[in-house]
């Protein structure tokens, strides 16, 4: 199978900054955080309650809001050439990804019965 090329590498960067950022809204709405309509990623970690802690690729992650910039303004943007940058985005996604549907899981688990948890090994 051939890496993607292309407009598919920017449209899969661009998904990976989207989960981040679905994620992060996800955590906030569970801990009762009020926060800006945004795509910046750094400003949703940023809104985060203090004294959580958050680990350094869910703080990392802050650098895929450029792809959503990228897509909106495709025109101000350099494209997407490099498969690592790709592999970067999917693994900071992932691990965010992972880190949220925990607390999401726990602030449900408090009110009702507790959901099955994934054996996955957590990011740092």
């Amino acid at each position: 199978i051939e890496p993607p090329k292309g407009d598919l590498l920017d449209a899969l960067c661009y998904h990976a900054q989207q989960s981040v950022e679905k994620a992060l809204k996800a955590v906030l709405l569970a801990k009762g955080v009020d926060f800006p309509l945004t795509h910046n990623l750094r400003v949703l970690i940023d809104a985060l309650p203090s004294g959580m802690r958050i680990p350094k690729t869910v703080s990392s992650s802050a650098k895929l809001t450029i792809y959503a910039v990228a897509a909106r303004y495709p025109d101000d943007s350099e494209p997407v050439t490099d498969t690592g940058e790709l592999q970067e985005a999917l693994h900071l996604a992932g691990c965010v990804l992972r880190w949220a549907s925990s607390i999401v899981r726990r602030r449900q688990s408090k009110r009702r019965q507790p959901t099955r948890r994934s054996h996955r090994t957590p990011c740092a």
